[in-house]
């Protein structure tokens, strides 16, 4: 159990090896945030980022968030399908953000 009830963390595994991890938060005000959502190279395509992304969501609604928001880079272009399949829409274009990288603004809003 996670002492700050805000953080989820869920992790697919394929026998006793983890093969995906997604991790984010929902703040008190009902606004969640993905900040990971990773897929083993070899199993990707497979639909486990799907499930880990619908958990997460299923998670966060238990939560009470109305919204989720999580920023990823123009090509991750993997990503950017997953999260576009999933409802995510983009919001905003961030140029030479961390690390100097472009990033991109995407949200779901859940209620």
């Amino acid at each position: 159990m996670l002492p700050n009830k805000e953080v989820i963390i869920l992790i697919a595994e394929e026998g006793e090896k983890a093969i995906g991890l997604v991790a984010g938060r929902v703040r008190e005000d009902g606004v969640g945030w993905i900040g990971f959502l990773g897929v083993k190279k070899e199993h990707r395509s497979k639909g486990v980022g799907s499930n880990l992304l619908d958990r997460f969501l299923e998670e966060a609604k238990k939560k009470n968030a109305h919204k989720v928001w999580l920023f990823t880079a123009p090509g991750l272009h993997l990503a950017i399908r997953l999260y576009v399949k999933a409802g995510f829409v983009p919001e905003g274009y961030m140029r030479r953000h961390s690390y100097g990288l472009d990033l991109i603004f995407y949200s779901k809003f859940l209620k």
